[in-house]
């Protein structure tokens, strides 16, 4: 096992990238997080929502971030992953599952007994040489958990490069859609399924009502949207006469 840590020059973000050979059967790995938060309550990340999970060691599973949250003390420490899903809180330990390292179709078919042939090679899962990325970061309960969900979203999504390789002597595109507020994101920008509308969508993750300000500079239009919690809206926008209204996931 090989573990780096990436100390910031600003900020408080510290990032651990943890490299790992593995090579046990039946046996499963974690990384231990301890905390000084004892009266702790854990939450993760759902889909299109945040949940809160048992913190009584039970193993859970959460989408690209999970956090131990005292609100009596005002504290949080937050884990941004881009690679696993378990994990499991006692006592304010915080401990992210790696590997499980189970055979493939091993349960027998008529009770829970494990049968795996012991006269020849068995195949198992989570083999050989795996790289780990996590992002820890502490502060205040509501502000750590109001910025988290963003800041996991840019950790998943990464850049990518496009074999184009413009002249540039053309002018720079302006963006296309910007929101006012550092919580509400933009889940998704497509074409319409039954016309040439722009749909946009609009997720609030904290669990607070808010309202931002949806601007699109290619179109010249400024949208004021409200949000309730948790609340995905999603807009259609003609782009020729820059008209739009709100419609359902169907676009409907």
């Amino acid at each position: 096992m090989c573990r780096k840590y990436v100390i910031p020059k600003r900020g408080t973000e510290i990032k651990v990238e943890t490299e790992v050979h593995w090579a046990e059967k039946d046996s499963m790995l974690k990384m231990s997080v301890p905390t000084a938060i004892k009266d702790a309550e854990y939450y993760g990340q759902i889909a299109y929502g945040r949940g809160k999970l048992p913190n009584d060691g039970s193993e859970v599973v959460a989408q690209k971030w999970t956090a131990v949250v005292s609100k009596k003390d005002n504290k949080a420490l937050s884990c941004i992953n881009n690679c696993i899903y378990g994990s499991d809180c006692k006592d304010g330990e915080m401990r992210l599952t790696l590997f499980r390292s189970p055979a493939y179709s091993a349960h027998s078919a008529t009770d829970t007994k494990i049968d795996m042939p012991q006269d020849r090679y068995s195949a198992r899962v989570d083999q050989g040489p795996r790289y780990f990325e996590f992002w820890f970061n502490a502060g205040k309960s509501a502000k750590r958990i109001k910025a988290v969900d963003r800041e996991s979203l840019v950790k998943n999504e990464k850049l990518f490069a496009l074999p184009f390789f413009p002249a540039g002597t053309g002018k720079k595109p302006k963006p296309f859609a910007i929101l006012s507020d550092k919580t509400s994101q933009i889940t998704a920008v497509k074409k319409a399924e039954k016309n040439n509308n722009i749909i946009i969508r609009l997720f609030e993750p904290t669990g607070k009502a808010t309202s931002t300000t949806l601007k699109l500079p290619a179109l010249r239009k400024t949208i004021k949207v409200n949000l309730g919690a948790f609340e995905i809206k999603t807009l259609s926008i003609n782009p020729k006469t820059r008209k739009y209204k709100e419609v359902d996931l169907l676009e409907k």
